[in-house]
């Protein structure tokens, strides 16, 4: 039994500083498993936002967009709530 990948689904993504993913060389950062993998800056695994400098910028900004969007919606509802 062998890991098997889909291509279609597997993004590649390198984790460093900026100063040293700019010196990775261009023809390093592929990656082919029968096709080419698609590189990419932003990751998401488990719902948690990685980016290639690992800085949870991107991810803590999804997560505030996501409690301003729930929390709104439920204070429009709170009028029309008992309370009792």
């Amino acid at each position: 039994m062998c890991l098997q990948l889909n291509p279609s689904k597997t993004e590649l993504i390198w984790f460093g500083s900026h100063a040293s993913l700019r010196k990775i060389a261009a023809n390093d950062l592929s990656l082919r498993i029968g096709s080419d993998v698609i590189l990419v800056d932003v990751v998401c695994n488990l719902g948690v936002t990685f980016d290639s400098q690992l800085t949870k910028q991107r991810h803590v900004s999804k997560v505030a967009m996501q409690a301003f969007i729930t929390f709104g919606v439920s204070s429009r509802f709170d009028g029309l709530l008992d309370q009792t």
